[in-house]
């Protein structure tokens, strides 16, 4: 895990607050479930490790990172429109979204959401797949999350924008495999940008 994070800026909102990391790139991480959120009035833990994963992929990749804190009134990657989202739409006119989440075990280490209009996430799975498959990781496409109409990644999708909804096993994260999983991620996601 990482030991230090580089100090984001906070941001309050009525849905509540969020910390980002703005570098001078058009690609945003994004951990939506960092913090402990409400879904349809019922409560879900927090996915604290995509925080983490968040700031190291953008301190070594150069990217933005933007993740909740504590006290959310909602899911920023359930509600249509919220302020996170709005942040995310608003961060750069051909922002690239890439949306970190943390699933229990189901057979794959990795899930690429391809969201509702899969084209607009075209360029951005190919090189996880390529590192996953070097490294051993099991992975699939849209299974078992897809990235729903309701997601961070669709939403920002039927704006045009370009985004892709990666969900990691719980077991990638532990000790003995997290420095490998952040390497499969941080090699496949530079190859957005090679």
């Amino acid at each position: 895990m990482v030991d230090q994070t580089e100090p984001g800026r906070r941001v309050a909102s009525a849905a509540g607050p969020w910390s980002e990391v703005v570098r001078a790139s058009r690609y945003v991480l994004s951990a939506p479930h960092a913090a402990a959120q409400v879904r349809d009035g019922t409560p879900k833990r927090a996915e604290e490790a995509t925080r983490d994963l968040a700031l190291q992929l953008s301190a070594q990749l150069g990217w933005s990172a933007i993740h909740t804190e504590p006290e959310q009134r909602g899911d920023p990657n359930w509600d249509e429109g919220s302020p996170y989202l709005e942040r995310l739409a608003a961060w750069h006119d051909d922002v690239v979204v890439v949306d970190l989440h943390v699933m229990r075990p189901r057979g794959v280490d990795l899930c690429l959401g391809l969201g509702q209009e899969p084209e607009r996430a075209s360029r951005l799975y190919p090189g996880l797949v390529a590192a996953a498959v070097r490294s051993g990781y099991p992975l699939a496409l849209n299974w078992p999350f897809s990235a729903g109409p309701r997601t961070i990644t669709s939403q920002l999708q039927r704006r045009g924008r370009e985004a892709l909804q990666v969900e990691i096993s719980y077991t990638c994260l532990d000790a003995e495999r997290y420095d490998q999983t952040v390497a499969v991620l941080r090699d496949g996601l530079a190859a957005v940008v090679a």
